[in-house]
């Protein structure tokens, strides 16, 4: 958004470009309106907000297909292309529906509105709530690597908690994980626990848990395990296969058929 900004001179405005300003003007306020309800509210996380800019991209994608300067012709001697300020125009609406509709979400995230507004208000505030208490409350030991069966909680907790919070997800085979012999292991449940201490069991000497976090408060309940499992016996890759959610979740549904 900043670098949308810059490029059309917002930095050091010329002669002729107000509109081309106005339009990134629009843009910002439109981003605020959605980003806003998330980060004063109790749906304040990583997800959510980049959730919350998905809206955004098409509009940046109008502004960038505008000229520099509407209403003139180009550095090249060209005219305006006609159809990028039509779009644009058409974008308006669009503009101050997102605008109403991110106030309404705000609305709905604090209680009941009758403002537009998203839908799966209760369902952001249901995702985000908790975290901040269990980086503070859940006593996650400061000498062994964090793990998150589940891959979205891994970012939540590492920005609460401020520690890194490692998974299977295919970002961490990339950037690896740092050198362990025992790991503390976390799952909200949505794999069964007792298959998680299966595996643990196989890949470490000893395993202990899992014990139960939980969370309660304006009608949200959340459960996360916690397991400390010692002495790793198999590779990392192979650990990371075993643990690895969706396999565990194939596992699981095999079992329940």
């Amino acid at each position: 958004m900043l670098g949308l900004v810059f490029r059309q001179g917002w930095a050091n405005p010329q002669p002729g470009e107000i509109r081309a300003r106005r339009h990134v003007g629009v843009l910002v306020l439109v981003a605020a309106c959605l980003l806003l309800p998330i980060l004063l509210s109790a749906a304040n996380s990583p997800r959510n907000l980049g959730i919350g800019l998905l809206a955004v991209w098409p509009l940046v994608g109008v502004a960038l297909a505008m000229p520099v300067k509407p209403g003139v012709p180009t550095e090249g001697g060209r005219p305006v292309n006609r159809s990028s300020q039509a779009l644009y125009l058409m974008t308006t609406p669009l503009c101050l529906w997102l605008a109403l509709y991110g106030a309404g979400t705000t609305a709905a995230l604090l209680g009941p509105t009758r403002v537009p507004a998203n839908v799966a208000a209760r369902a952001i505030r249901s995702d985000a709530a908790g975290w901040p208490e269990f980086a503070t409350e859940a006593l996650l030991p400061a000498d062994e690597v964090t793990f998150a069966v589940d891959y979205g909680i891994a970012g939540q907790i590492a920005h609460y908690s401020d520690r890194p919070v490692y998974s299977a997800h295919p970002q961490f085979r990339l950037w690896g994980l740092p050198a362990f012999n025992d790991l503390t292991v976390l799952s909200q449940g949505y794999i069964l626990p007792e298959l998680i201490t299966e595996r643990l069991q196989a890949d470490f000497a000893s395993t202990s848990g899992p014990s139960t976090w939980r969370y309660e408060a304006a009608g949200i309940s959340k459960a996360v395990y916690v397991w400390r499992a010692h002495g790793r016996r198999v590779s990392v890759a192979q650990m990371l296969d075993d643990l690895d959610f969706l396999r565990l979740a194939h596992e699981a549904g095999k079992r329940m058929r």
